[in-house]
């Protein structure tokens, strides 16, 4: 690798680094197990189930757009002498569009929820 391509790639990743280190932590909300889906028999059992998988749809929104912003970012700076960042907005890209389902899904599973609690009524 060139000098100058190993500089590019360097600010690069320097860059990615302090963006990703600028976005708010992204920890994951609990997941519900198996054991308290089968343990609940309430509107608000089902109402905290609700609760939960709506978190992890917001997490999961936040982090397709976190990497939606690294797929523009690498796009930009693929205009220069360096070549990889190419195949690493790729997996930005796919990463956005992952996260995106998921953050649908568990919307769904949100919305089957609140409806078995409000047949609970």
């Amino acid at each position: 690798m060139r000098a100058s391509s190993r500089k590019v790639l360097g600010a690069a990743l320097a860059l990615a680094t302090g963006v990703w280190l600028a976005t708010p932590t992204l920890v994951a909300a609990d997941v519900p197990t198996a054991e308290r889906i089968d343990a609940a028999k309430t509107k608000a059992d089902h109402e905290a189930l609700a609760d939960e998988y709506e978190k992890l749809a917001e997490e999961a929104k936040q982090r397709s757009a976190h990497h939606t912003k690294l797929a523009e970012h690498y796009a930009r700076i693929r205009r220069g002498p360096a070549v990889r960042p190419a195949a690493v907005e790729a997996h930005c890209e796919a990463l956005a569009r992952i996260y995106s389902q998921a953050a649908e899904e568990y919307q769904a599973l949100a919305n089957e929820h609140r409806a078995i609690a409000a047949e609970l009524e």
